[in-house]
Order: C-alpha cells, then sequence, then structure tokens
C-alpha cells in the first residue's frame, strides 16, 4: 500500500513539473514575440503630419539652386576611388554652409578611413529635394574590401533645411505619435510579402534604430516622405516606403 502511494506521489510531482516547464515555454514564447516588430499594430494610414516648421520650408520656396557636380579626390587610395557629390550656388556664389554640411558627411560615411584592407569604392547621388529653403540628397554606391566575397552596400541620405539653418534627423521631421504603426502599415501594403516577412523578423528596437537614425534613412521628393528599411544579413538590402504629407 506504501509503494502504491509513493507511486501515486511521484506522477503528481512528474505532472506537476510538466506542466510548469510548458508553461514556462509559453510565456518565454510569447515574451518572445512581444518585440517581433510583426505584433506592432498596422496603420494603413498613408498620411503623415510634418512639424509645421519642416512644412513651411519644403513648401514655401520655390526657387532652385545651380547644382555642380564634384569629385572626391585621394591620392593615397591606390584602388577604386570614384566618389561624387553635389556643390550648391546661388547667383555664382557657393552656399559654403551648405556645402560643408554635404562634403562633411560624406567623409563621415566613407569606410576607407578606418579599414585596413584595400578597398574599392564606388559613390553617386540624387537631389530628390532643391529648393531654396530645403534640399534633400541620397547617396547610394558600394565599397569592397580585398578577399571579400561580395561588395557592401553604401547608402545614406542628406535633409538640410536651410531656411532653419538645420541637418535634420527623422525625429526633427514627423508629428505622428503612432509612426512605428504607420511604418508597419506601409510596409504591408508598399513592399513584396517576403520582404515584409523578413522585416517582421527584426526585433522592435532594430527596426527603431533604423528609422530614427540621426541623419540618414529618409529623404523628400515631390510630395511624398521616403523612408528606408534594411535587412542586416550579406550585402544588405535596403528598402523605401513612402507616405504623404501634403
Amino acid at each position: 500500500m506504501r509503494k502504491i502511494i509513493l507511486i501515486v506521489l511521484f506522477c503528481v510531482v512528474c505532472q506537476g513539473v510538466i506542466r510548469c516547464q510548458k508553461s514556462t515555454e509559453t510565456v518565454n514564447k510569447n515574451h518572445t514575440n512581444e518585440n517581433i516588430f510583426g505584433n506592432v499594430k498596422v496603420d494603413s494610414n498613408n498620411r503623415i503630419k510634418i512639424e509645421p516648421s519642416i512644412l513651411e520650408s519644403l513648401s514655401t520656396s520655390s526657387q532652385s539652386y545651380l547644382i555642380h557636380d564634384k569629385q572626391l579626390k585621394r591620392k593615397s587610395h591606390r584602388e577604386k576611388f570614384d566618389v561624387h557629390y553635389p556643390e550648391f550656388t546661388k547667383n555664382g556664389d557657393k552656399l559654403n554652409i551648405v556645402n560643408s554640411v554635404v562634403l562633411g558627411r560624406v567623409i563621415e560615411e566613407l569606410p576607407y578611413e578606418n579599414s585596413d584592407s584595400k578597398l574599392d569604392i564606388s559613390l553617386n547621388y540624387k537631389v530628390t529635394m532643391n529648393k531654396e529653403n530645403f534640399i534633400s540628397i541620397v547617396f547610394d554606391g558600394d565599397y569592397n574590401a580585398e578577399g571579400a566575397a561580395h561588395p557592401m552596400n553604401l547608402s545614406f541620405t542628406i535633409n538640410y533645411d536651410v531656411k532653419n539653418d538645420m541637418l535634420l534627423s527623422l525625429s526633427d521631421v514627423y508629428s505622428n505619435d503612432s509612426f512605428l504603426e504607420l511604418i508597419h502599415g506601409a510596409m504591408k501594403k508598399q513592399l513584396d510579402s517576403n520582404l515584409v516577412d523578413a522585416y517582421d523578423d527584426l526585433k522592435v528596437e532594430e527596426i527603431e534604430e533604423q528609422i530614427y537614425d540621426k541623419y540618414e534613412g529618409f529623404y523628400f521628393k515631390k510630395d511624398k516622405l521616403y523612408v528606408r528599411l534594411t535587412i542586416p544579413s550579406g550585402s544588405q538590402y535596403n528598402g523605401y516606403v513612402s507616405f504623404q504629407y501634403k
């Protein structure tokens, strides 16, 4: 009789342990899912509210600047070095402050300064917004280190509010409290489903770090704001989602 009681007690304890383990697994799984971008609410509204001062700079200027293509030269760089950037003038005079900001950002983003390897670097640009009060530039290129399996993407943007003399971050631009929800809604509507799945695998912190980067990852073109999302694997993939701001 005593043996039977001991056996029954052993079975009850084992069942309790198993249930506890399953419960712990469920809690851990749910906790993990809470960090995944796929659980962020989807806001399908494709319009974004821009800070009034930025909207004024974007809307009230009609004149544009003359753009001169410049090539950065580095005598010490023995490999391929094909780096282009814009220089802006008005009535024959250079915009010294704007041009200094642009050149400074280009030099800051180039990877060769901190690399011990020989690098091939190629970089070009598009000026997507050229107004008297606002300039937006997208830089795109790649670099390839000696012995690397494939080139790495080199992509960044510059958004300069000329009127307010300010190099903008994305957080300077928008007024929406639910910006992550808007990003997620735009992903669902504008990107291929395979890319959406890949972005959903990223943690919220990884997405926030990308879209709230201090100076890069977004640009303006006509009446739209474009925000970059990156899958950090291999040579990296950059996808853009857009919002109407007018």
